[in-house]
């Protein structure tokens, strides 16, 4: 009769594969029923709005480091600005390429940086004692005089903008081609 009883191994093999036969059964009786498709729906859409919430909270995150570090680089620029004895208008209309400092600026800014003016220029990119290559557009925005001077500067500004667009790195004067 020892032969006929199962080892502990048989028997844990039996238990599980039986275990495995009800679950099975009773996944095929709740899957089977209409209220399990209206169950996975809502458990769906349930997951789909935590994924969303999920989603909008890291742009709520992300939007408002990007506001902090804005509000960084605005406080920084008008202290360099009050640093170097200019507005913060002139100083932003010079980062954006829209008016060339004078050299007492440019040396102020230096001095607020704590820098040579000639290290402005090469961290830049810019070359000192050249005059840079004048655009024949440009040029003829310029020498137009049908325009008012407030119309050229816009032409110019506009014209710089696309033509910055179009290259990989911004233009500006006394840059190395």
């Amino acid at each position: 009769m020892a032969e006929d009883r199962p080892t502990p191994e048989q028997e844990a093999r039996r238990l599980y594969e039986d275990a495995e036969a009800r679950v099975a059964k009773a996944a095929e009786r709740v899957v089977s029923r209409d209220s399990f498709g209206e169950v996975l729906a809502m458990a769906t859409e349930n997951v789909v709005a935590l994924t969303r919430m999920g989603f909008d909270a890291m742009d709520l995150v992300w939007s408002n480091l990007r506001l902090a570090g804005r509000r960084d680089v605005t406080r920084l620029a008008r202290q360099l600005a009050e640093l170097a004895g200019i507005s913060n208008p002139y100083l932003s209309q010079i980062e954006r390429g829209l008016r060339e400092p004078s050299e007492r600026v440019l040396d102020a800014i230096a001095a607020a940086l704590q820098v040579s003016a000639d290290t402005l220029y090469e961290q830049a990119g810019m070359t000192v004692g050249e005059e840079p290559e004048a655009s024949a557009v440009e040029e003829a925005i310029r020498e137009d005089r049908r325009l008012t001077g407030r119309q050229r500067q816009a032409l110019l500004e506009v014209y710089r903008a696309f033509v910055a667009q179009a290259r990989p790195t911004p233009r500006s004067r006394h840059r190395d081609g």
